[in-house]
Formats: C-alpha cells, structure tokens, sequence
C-alpha cells in the first residue's frame, strides 16, 4: 500500500495487518500530516511488517520547504519506539522499518470524573448509563472507576460493577483538574483508557468505532441544540495552543466538517477537549498532565502540546460519537442561516480590524 495523499490516508486509517506500506512525504510534511501519515501506515501493519518513507527533499532548508533534517528528526520521533531501523539512504531520502511494536492487548479501563455534588448526579446517571451500553467496559476484560471526593455511595447501588475511587481536591479557589486524572490514571488496570466528565454521555457502539490502534484520540461529540445535534468541543485546532504564543490568525470554527478534519490541520495544531478522550495507558504515565493547571486553564491544549512533542498522535475518531449534556459555546454550535452567510463576511473585516489594532501598537512601539 502506498500513503501518498489525503485519501490515501483515511483509507490506511482502517486498514489492518498489511505485510508492507509505503509513506511518500511530499503531501503531508507542510500540511501538519506526517506524524499521522507515519502513525496509520505503522498501525496498518501486522508485527514484523515493513514500512518504507520516501520523502523529496531538499537536503537544506529552502523557503517554504521542509527540508530532510527535519523530516528524518520527525520520523524517528514519532516511530523510534516502534520499528526497528532496517536501512536508511540519506542521498535518496529514503528510509526503512520494520514494525516492532505488538498489537495492543485486551481490555478497557473508562474512568468517570465525578464532583461529588449531589446537583450532578442527574448527569452522572446519564453518563454511568452510557459506559454501561459498551461491552468492552461490561465484560471480564473492562472496568469502570468514578473518581470524586469521599461521601456517601448509595448513588453508586445501581452500578455494582463499578468501583469509586476518591481523591480530595485541594482546597482553594481552583479545581485541580489536571491532578486529579493523573491520579486515576494509576487506578486503571487496562492498557487502553478512557476519561471523561458527568456531562459526557457515550453513544451506543462508541469504544467500537474507535481505531484498534491509537496513541491519543476523541470521540466526535455533539451538543442538541433546538431539537438538532450540532458539532461541539472535541478536536479542537488551533495555532495558540502555547500560552507563550499569541494567536496569529482565527482559529477553526467549531462546526467544521469533521469527516475531513484532515484537510484544516495545515493551520494550526489539534488539541482534544478535556471532556473526553482515549489514550494509552502508558503515555498518560509517562506524559501526565501538568498538576499546576486547573480548570479553565487550558490544561487540555496544554497536555496535548506535550504529547504530539513527545512523537505521540492527537487525534480524532470521527466514527466514534459522544453527546454532552452542557453547551457552554451558546449559539455557536449552531449557526443560523444569517450566521452562515455573515460569516465569509464578518472574518475578513474582522482579520482587517485586528490587522489596523496590530499596526497601531506597532507604531507605539507596544508589539
């Protein structure tokens, strides 16, 4: 098989157990796409399998280029813990792996953010329901944890299967989020996991629509909004993921196309909302999220940031959905027919509006 466009690719997306792929770089490399073309093209593979990369240059840096230097960097990162090296010919940008890493073992761990509050529990019902209706989570080779402060279980008589685990948050005017699912995630027993809030409730059929093999990745999730369900926070992508970088350009709206989530990565990086995610096990141990963040402070994007520069995929399983239960985005996740046609309107004039501000403090001498 060979991963040389964008359709090449969703289709390697959902293949398995091939004897041979072949990665050519030219389409994805100056498209954010690489880390995901090399990612499917390993995990089509069955173990022992061999996946060539060709990419064409140029050896140097040359504008608007990414030149080999960064391309071999890039594919030793993100594939040096899971192939071997067979043979690389740096004069003609070509490398070849074989597949070493094992197919994941069985079993799924889902961990259920709770608060505690008893305002919550109408919630907590609708998400406990949710997890029920997956049999990956029912069977010998599942567990379901909840994760809140120490209180009374009796909410818990329903769900015998399920097993409260408690973590005080520290006290203070910020909810330690970030510390908290760093300690459930030593509770899991299961290599692949699953963390989500009350307000997230999965669809039937969601933990089976996800990719056999992931490293990071979100459900589609959908808020109804006047009786329809419209895109919500998931795949986020963004250029500002950074605190120590300011936006440059408007980020993609909400309700993009995610069935071609691909094709908007060029501008900027993918972010998952810290809802809801799957990750492997291992990653969260080794990547935790930064305890020094809380609610509200993008720990999310922040532990994403992190992840994808450790050589680890963020990514979407548009396949697999998921509903919330709160809207915190008002309107915008369903946009009017007058939204829909002021929108090519209003971006321009407001890029231009920002564009004067910019100039303006330029010549005051404050960017």
């Amino acid at each position: 098989m060979i991963i040389d466009s964008i359709e090449s690719l969703v289709k390697a997306k959902h293949c398995r157990d091939l004897d041979a792929v072949e990665v050519r770089t030219a389409r994805f490399k100056c498209r954010n796409l690489l880390p995901h073309a090399l990612k499917y093209a390993l995990w089509a593979l069955r173990p022992g399998g061999t996946l060539v990369v060709q990419d064409d240059g140029p050896a140097l840096a040359e504008t608007w280029e990414m030149p080999f230097a960064q391309v071999r960097r890039l594919v030793f990162k993100v594939l040096g813990g899971d192939a071997a090296l067979v043979e690389m010919k740096p004069e003609a940008f070509r490398f070849t792996f074989t597949r070493t890493r094992p197919l994941p073992a069985p079993g799924w761990s889902a961990g259920l953010i709770f608060s505690g509050n008893d305002a919550e529990l109408p919630a907590f019902t609708r998400c406990m329901e949710g997890l029920h209706a997956q049999p990956e989570l029912t069977g010998e080779a599942g567990e379901i944890l909840v994760c809140g402060p120490r209180r009374d279980l009796a909410f818990m008589a329903p769900w015998p299967q399920a097993r409260y685990v408690e973590f005080e948050t520290p006290p203070g005017p910020r909810f330690l989020i970030s510390a908290k699912k760093n300690f459930l995630a030593t509770q899991f027993r299961f290599d692949r996991v699953l963390i989500l809030h009350a307000r997230i409730s999965l669809d039937p059929g969601c933990l089976a629509a996800l990719p056999r093999e992931f490293d990071v990745v979100t459900p589609a999730v959908f808020a109804t909004v006047q009786g329809r369900r419209c895109a919500y926070l998931d795949y986020v992508i963004s250029d500002a993921t950074d605190p120590n970088r300011m936006a440059t350009r408007f980020n993609v709206p909400i309700d993009y196309p995610r069935n071609r989530y691909h094709a908007f990565l060029d501008r900027g990086e993918p972010y998952i909302d810290g809802g809801l995610f799957a990750a492997r096990r291992d990653i969260l141990l080794s990547v935790p999220l930064d305890g020094n963040l809380g609610w509200s402070e993008g720990e999310d994007s922040d532990w994403c940031r992190r992840v994808r520069t450790s050589g680890f995929l963020v990514d979407l399983a548009v396949e697999a959905t998921a509903t919330t239960d709160a809207n915190k985005m008002g309107r915008s996740v369903a946009p009017s027919a007058w939204d829909l046609i002021r929108r090519p309107i209003r971006r321009p004039l407001r890029a231009l509006s920002a564009w004067g501000r910019y100039i303006g403090k330029r010549l005051q001498g404050e960017r």
